[in-house]
């Protein structure tokens, strides 16, 4: 993957966290950025609150330090969306219905 310009970094670095806690390194690997880029991107997310932070366990006796890992701050992922049971579209419904009541 390339990536184009910062919006496509942020969407990439969104998507590889939203579901899963990766260390600076592992958000690099996954999205094509270097590390450097993505720990520029990884303190202003923690620091606006959109990415949690957490120090990655390291069993005892094992030398160095912990790495801190990141994944996407729960207020930011939204609900999770079953599919309708009857086929029914119902997001498209309801946003044809609010533009509709707009207009």
């Amino acid at each position: 993957m390339t990536i184009i310009n910062s919006s496509s970094l942020a969407c990439e670095l969104f998507k590889a966290c939203r579901d899963r806690w990766l260390t600076r390194a592992e958000i690099g690997g996954a999205i094509g950025a270097s590390e450097v880029a993505v720990s520029n991107w990884v303190d202003e997310f923690v620091a606006q609150g959109i990415l949690k932070m957490r120090t990655r366990y390291r069993p005892p006796g094992k030398s160095g330090y912990a790495a801190k890992e990141f994944t996407l701050a729960p207020e930011w992922i939204g609900p999770r969306l079953a599919p309708p049971q009857d086929g029914s579209d119902q997001a498209s419904a309801s946003v044809r219905s609010h533009t509709e009541k707009s207009t």
